[in-house]
């Protein structure tokens, strides 16, 4: 509660009641202070918590892609011959080598105008103009403009699909209209240089449709269907076998090959080679990015569990804001909210439960049984790599090229038997374990309103701060009464003075 009135004190007395007054306050708000401080601590401690919960997180999605196989089993893919042919492959596709001899590629089919549209080389059509407005112009207009007006329409067929247009369209409107129709599967353009109508069916291959009927296209467009140039299929020659498709791009065993040039000499020239085997540089990268978020959140609490403590750094109250810069009291609050989870048990036991999650062998598997034995160990203290992992780079490749399956089980091993869980499984529910227990602590900042222990103990801050201000709010207001009271009674006490003064000065004169 805000008390507005106007409040003017010692005309009586002469008194600096307002100074009384606000000295007599700060006495009695030093419980408020402490109450607004100790919420301030609990919403820095509050934000640590929330902070770390989110680098949790993402540790916790690298550990879950760790678990998967997929990360083990990326391929890769090489080829003798990128300008005969191209390929990629999915992590289930098996490794082998393949022999391609390329005899043809798959085309498009295509036709174009027999002749020129327009009438003569100089005044050749508009195609940004409507149609019927250029019909002087078009050299085999026949019938079809005859008493047409703007908004008579027609009607064309493109590979079965029909279309409707006005005579007031333009060409460029009717091609741009076909070409976005993905059920008529075409792409025309016009050529001014040699004033013809230029098309090409969307996919390749001998069934590739091409077929356009309608006066329009026939007569004024002058395009002959016989004209056509049919699509071909692509004819190729695959570890011995003959085989062909319809376009030049096919997937077989997870692997998609993509047909660039022919082959000399065809199918009796020499065959291209293309090499699918594990690509141990991404599964080592999957490997090194899982480590590196170890290290960073390992390294993360590990300071804020050792982080110093300025016990003469307190949390601000707006009145000491007041006397300081924007820069001082930045640097006063870094030293207040440094060490506020210095030995926090909830840190200390994450720390303890990653390095025993990383630690621990894995018993039950084929291969390797912990992270030292593919090269990753624990770092040394004196280096500055204390509890953090290091990876030798040269040990955990020849590993990988040696026994990728084995590494495999050792991080994703999934198993319901104590000491059988891999290593990144066992960090997984380490983490996913702490970061309930945070939340249940600190709460989650996607949450307006949540029941965690920090959130209820500010708001039963909140009620005792509420409380202690609207005390205060009454002190102070019976403080003036009590001071106006006091003036009140001095002014009557020196008016009565005036009065016998007066009364004593008169009967003296007379």
């Amino acid at each position: 509660m805000v008390n507005t009135n106007l409040r003017v004190g010692g005309l009586s007395s002469g008194i600096d009641t307002d100074s009384i007054v606000k000295d007599l306050m700060k006495v009695a708000k030093a419980p408020l202070n402490n109450k607004m401080k100790s919420k301030q601590v609990w919403t820095w401690k509050q934000e640590d918590y929330r902070s770390i919960n989110l680098n949790l997180l993402s540790l916790k999605n690298k550990a879950f892609n760790m678990k998967l196989q997929s990360p083990y089993l990326a391929k890769q893919v090489t080829t003798e011959d990128s300008d005969i042919v191209t390929a990629t492959a999915v992590s289930s596709a098996a490794k082998g080598t393949y022999s391609i001899k390329v005899a043809q590629l798959a085309e498009v089919a295509i036709n174009a105008s027999t002749g020129a549209i327009s009438s003569t080389a100089d005044d050749k059509i508009d195609t940004s103009k409507s149609i019927l407005s250029q019909a002087y112009k078009l050299s085999n207009a026949g019938t079809f403009f005859d008493g047409k007006l703007a908004e008579d329409t027609f009607t064309v067929t493109v590979n079965d699909e029909e279309f409707t247009f006005s005579y007031g369209d333009s060409l460029d409107k009717i091609t741009s209209t076909i070409n976005n129709s993905d059920d008529a599967a075409i792409s025309m353009f016009y050529d001014s240089a040699t004033d013809k109508l230029a098309l090409s069916s969307a996919g390749t291959g001998s069934s590739a449709g091409l077929e356009l009927t309608g006066v329009f296209f026939s007569s004024v467009i002058k395009i002959d269907n016989n004209q056509m140039t049919a699509g071909k299929d692509a004819e190729f020659e695959l570890n011995g076998l003959q085989t062909s498709r319809s376009g030049n791009s096919f997937t077989i065993n997870g692997v998609t090959f993509d047909l660039k040039g022919l082959t000399s000499g065809g199918l009796t020239g020499s065959a291209t080679k293309v090499e699918v085997k594990q690509d141990t540089d991404a599964v080592y990268k999957s490997i090194v990015d899982f480590v590196d978020q170890y290290n960073e959140i390992y390294e993360t609490i590990s300071e804020k569990l050792s982080e110093k403590t300025y016990s003469t750094y307190g949390a601000l109250t707006d009145e000491e804001k007041e006397s300081l810069s924007e820069t001082e009291i930045e640097k006063w609050e870094e030293k207040a909210k440094s060490g506020l989870l210095k030995n926090d048990p909830i840190m200390r036991g994450l720390l303890t439960n990653m390095r025993t999650s990383i630690s621990k062998t894995v018993k039950g598997v084929d291969g390797y049984s912990s992270l030292a034995e593919i090269g990753i160990t624990t770092g040394n203290y004196w280096d500055g790599n204390g509890g953090k992992l290091v990876i030798d780079e040269s040990k955990l490749r020849t590993v990988l090229e040696e026994n990728t399956e084995g590494v495999a089980q050792l991080f994703n091993n999934d198993s319901d038997t104590a000491g059988e869980e891999g290593v990144a499984a066992r960090l997984y529910d380490t983490i996913t374990e702490t970061i309930g227990r945070i939340t249940s602590y600190a709460g989650s900042s996607s949450n307006l309103y949540d029941k965690s222990y920090i959130s209820r103990t500010m708001r039963d801050l909140d009620d005792q701060i509420y409380s202690l201000e609207d005390r205060l709010t009454r002190l102070e207001d019976r403080y003036w009464r009590q001071f106006t009271a006091m003036e009140t009674a001095i002014s009557s006490m020196n008016q009565q003075s005036s009065w016998l003064t007066n009364m004593l000065a008169g009967a003296q004169g007379s």
